[in-house]
Parts: structure tokens; C-alpha cells; sequence
């Protein structure tokens, strides 16, 4: 069965079942900020829908987050993650893109895991804000 936003809605699904769906998907596409945070978390593939907004502010911020996501893959698999998710928010071809990831999966399925784990050992912001006023003072 699917995993949709009306199966979430009508399960009433807590955080934590939530989290244990993203943790057990091979790759998660996701919409909504606090979605897109949780999977980062979850150490798997994802693909981010962003809400459209405005002057097409969602593809900046959507292209802000493939720089620097895929900025320590491979070249080609930089490529292919960024096409799919771009062509998820409507800028290309989705079959040709998803083609291309599943056949680098094993290797941007490592990414999201080193990726999730540099997350684990940064800073959280108030830390980092004290850090920052400390140098000032």
C-alpha cells in the first residue's frame, strides 16, 4: 500500500511512526518543510516537493539545498539526484531522471546515510549562535 499524505492524515500518525516510515523507504519524496528536515534525519534518499511560492522563490531554495546536498557526490550522481528533483518540482523529464538515480542508487543511498550523520555531529543553532557571541564579546 502506498504511503500517502491521506493514509498519514486518517492513521493520525505521531512523530516518531512517521519517522519509522521515512527510516524504513528506500527513498522518500517528501513536501513540506518539516518533512523535508525529518528525512534528511532518516539517512535515506530524498526527494524534496517544494510548496511553489512566489517569483519561483521554491526552485532557489530547492537549487540552495542540491548545492550543497550534493556537493561531495560524484559528478554524475550530483546530476542525476539534482534532475530528479528537479523534474519532481516540475523542471524536466521525471522518468529519464529517475532512470539515471536508480542506476547510481547504491551510491547516493551512502550519501544520505553520511549526509544524515555530518547533520548529527553540527551544531545546533543556539549552540552555534552562543558560540558566535562569545567570539564577539
Amino acid at each position: 500500500m502506498p504511503i500517502t499524505p491521506q493514509l498519514i492524515a486518517e492513521h493520525n500518525l505521531s512523530q516518531e511512526e512517521y519517522d519509522r516510515i521515512l527510516w524504513s523507504c528506500d527513498l522518500n519524496f517528501v513536501r513540506g518543510e518539516d518533512s523535508f528536515v525529518r528525512a534528511q534525519w532518516a539517512a535515506r534518499p530524498l526527494v524534496w516537493n517544494v510548496y511553489p511560492q512566489a517569483e519561483d522563490a521554491h526552485r532557489l531554495k530547492l537549487d540552495a539545498f542540491l548545492e550543497r546536498y550534493d556537493s561531495t557526490l560524484q559528478a554524475r550522481d550530483t546530476s542525476s539526484l539534482a534532475s530528479l528533483a528537479r523534474a519532481w518540482n516540475g523542471a524536466g523529464d521525471v522518468g529519464s531522471a529517475w532512470a539515471a538515480v536508480k542506476g547510481e542508487f547504491t551510491s547516493v543511498s551512502a550519501h544520505a546515510q553520511a549526509w544524515a550523520s555530518a547533520l548529527w555531529v553540527t551544531p545546533d543553532l543556539g549552540t552555534s549562535l552562543a558560540r558566535f557571541c562569545l567570539t564577539r564579546i
